[in-house]
Order: structure tokens, then C-alpha cells, then sequence
């Protein structure tokens, strides 16, 4: 996907759900898994996890040469799911957590290639709630990355 200054933050998005999308296997068959913030719909039940959740890019622009500019950005990822590991009632949320950032440091080559440089696993957390009848594991990945570009001439 071409990716440019004018469409940093939608396309660094599209790319990663992207990625996701067409790499990790949707548990739930047809239905929509992957979201860019906690869907509205309630999820009380086992059968609505995992979902992934790809939050909007932060990024920050920096100097980098006189003539172009470097964006530092961060790309967050949230795996949710009713446990951590794999048992009888399905994959959980350790297997979707180790399969995406193994395909994000596979892809690097693409990602590069896409104009996304020196991608890398920055943090990654962990959390456990209650989220209406049932518990609710979390899994946090932050990658960081950047992407150069030349700066718009002002006179």
C-alpha cells in the first residue's frame, strides 16, 4: 500500500489490519473480529473473543535532513479473548498474541517496502477483567516504527 505524509495515519492503519486479516485465521468463521477501538455490541458472551483491536497510529514528526522530515509512529494492538491458552473451547489469547508479532517481525521486509522502517516490538502488557458475565484477558503489543519524507516547500 502506498503510504504518504498526506495519508500517514489511515494507511499505516490499512496496512497493519491488512496484514492481520489476511495472515491470521478468524476463529468466528465470516464475522468481523478485527476493529480499530472496542466495538459497541455487548460481549457477554465466550462465543463474541477473541477480537483484535488495532488502535489509531500515534506518530510525531521530527527533523531529519534540511529538505524532509521523519515520523516517528507507534502502532498498538490488542488481543482479547476468554483465556490465555489454548484449550477445548478454542485458541486463546497467548497463541494470537506470539502468531502477530511473529508475522509483524516476518514482514519487515514488506513493510519496509511500504515505506515503514526499522519496525520493531517497543512493549507488550497484560490484563485480566470482568467485562459483564465473564473474565476478560488482555494482551498489549506496541510496535514502533518510521517513515521519511520530504518536507513541503513554504516561501
Amino acid at each position: 500500500m502506498a503510504i504518504t505524509k498526506a495519508t500517514l495515519a489511515s494507511n499505516v492503519f490499512t496496512t497493519f489490519f491488512n496484514l492481520i486479516n489476511s495472515n491470521v485465521t478468524n476463529p468466528q468463521g465470516g464475522a468481523k473480529w478485527i476493529f480499530s477501538d472496542m466495538p459497541d455490541r455487548p460481549f457477554d458472551d465466550d462465543t463474541n473473543y477473541p477480537i483484535i483491536i488495532i488502535s489509531p497510529v500515534n506518530f510525531v514528526w521530527e527533523n531529519f535532513k534540511f529538505t524532509s522530515k521523519r515520523a516517528m509512529l507507534e502502532v498498538r494492538i490488542d488481543v482479547l479473548g476468554t483465556n490465555w491458552g489454548t484449550t477445548n473451547s478454542g485458541i486463546g489469547v497467548d497463541a494470537y498474541f506470539d502468531e502477530i508479532i511473529n508475522l509483524v517481525e516476518s514482514s519487515r521486509d514488506t513493510l519496509r517496502g511500504d515505506g515503514l522502517k526499522f519496525v520493531q516490538l517497543a512493549s507488550t502488557e497484560f490484563d485480566t477483567y470482568e467485562r459483564g458475565k465473564i473474565k476478560v484477558h488482555e494482551r498489549r503489543i506496541v510496535f514502533e516504527m518510521e517513515y521519511d519524507f520530504d518536507t513541503t516547500n513554504s516561501y
